[in-house]
């Protein structure tokens, strides 16, 4: 049952628990942010300056994946660029998961893509299980 509070300025009647977070956001969640072995190994083989570029970017996606990268193909596959280099995540917005999954130089970009692609389910199911 409702509760009556008294009628405030527009006339409307509501209770003081809907008035109070009538139009709040919902509340917002960081990301955890999970690198694979694949993932480290690559990365690894960066120039220095260029790991430095990406992990800050890397910071960024606990806040918001969907703002910081670009989209690939499906909406939760994504990429940071930085020079020629790029790194390639999938998030996970029930899971709150964003996984870094791979990372090559732009030589290497499309065979990159392909191949996560192609490996997107088991990708998915790890997501799952974490």
């Amino acid at each position: 049952m409702r509760k009556k509070a008294a009628k405030g300025r527009g006339g409307s009647v509501f209770s003081r628990e809907a008035h109070i977070n009538a139009g709040a956001p919902p509340p917002r969640m960081a990301y955890r942010v999970l690198r694979t072995a694949a993932f480290i190994e690559r990365f690894e083989r960066f120039p220095r300056d260029i790991r430095g570029a990406f992990e800050k970017k890397i910071g960024r996606l606990a806040e918001d994946p969907f703002a910081v990268g670009k989209p690939l193909r499906y909406p939760y596959v994504r990429e940071l660029r930085v020079k020629g280099f790029r790194v390639y995540y999938f998030i996970s917005h029930r899971r709150v998961i964003v996984l870094l999954c791979d990372a090559s130089d732009k030589k290497e970009q499309q065979e990159t893509i392909d191949r996560i692609i192609s490996e997107k389910d088991s990708l998915i199911r790890l997501m799952e299980k974490l």
